[in-house]
Formats: C-alpha cells, sequence, structure tokens
C-alpha cells in the first residue's frame, strides 16, 4: 500500500490492508510524507482519518478518489495511525 515513507529499521512505517479492501491502515513512529497507493481501497471514494494512539482520538482528513496515489503527512511529531475506509461503508470513526 505505501509507495514512498516506509524507512527503515526502527523508523519503519508499516501498513496493512483487509482482505475485501475495505480498510487501510499505516502505522507512522515519526512525522514524514506517506504515500499510499489509493487503488488498494475498495470503492470510488475513501475517507481518511488520523488516530492518535496516545489521546485514543481520530481527525478526519478528508474524502479521496481511490485512484493513483496521495501523500498524506502526520499532523504532528509522534506515533500516528492513518486509516483510510471505503466511504461507502459509512464506518465510524477509528476507535469509536
Amino acid at each position: 500500500m505505501l509507495t514512498a515513507g516506509q524507512s527503515y529499521g526502527s523508523d519503519i512505517a508499516a501498513s496493512a490492508r483487509a482482505s475485501d479492501g475495505s480498510s487501510v491502515i499505516v502505522y507512522a513512529p515519526s512525522q514524514r510524507g506517506l504515500t499510499v497507493n489509493m487503488t488498494k481501497v475498495a470503492g470510488t471514494t475513501a475517507r481518511a482519518w488520523w488516530f492518535n494512539p496516545v489521546t485514543g482520538t481520530a481527525s478526519l482528513i478528508g474524502d479521496f478518489a481511490t485512484s493513483g496515489t496521495h501523500t498524506f503527512s502526520p499532523p504532528a511529531a509522534q506515533d500516528w495511525v492513518l486509516v483510510i475506509d471505503n466511504a461507502a461503508l459509512n464506518l465510524a470513526a477509528p476507535g469509536q
């Protein structure tokens, strides 16, 4: 899913995808651009969130086409989880 921003060693960004493409999750241990292959998300529109694992809160980033790539940058320097869902499924915010 990640096409850029992975890094290596102890600063690696890891990604996972649901087998049906309903969700893509990317863990970012530090602040940097993360380029995601949006075609890996099912549906025509994806809804993206930043989840803060320290506070347990999520912030909506917005809706994006599920074509091409898109670069997401965490809002601050700390651990973040990028959650991208098929918008048609109307899933709850991460952590809800």
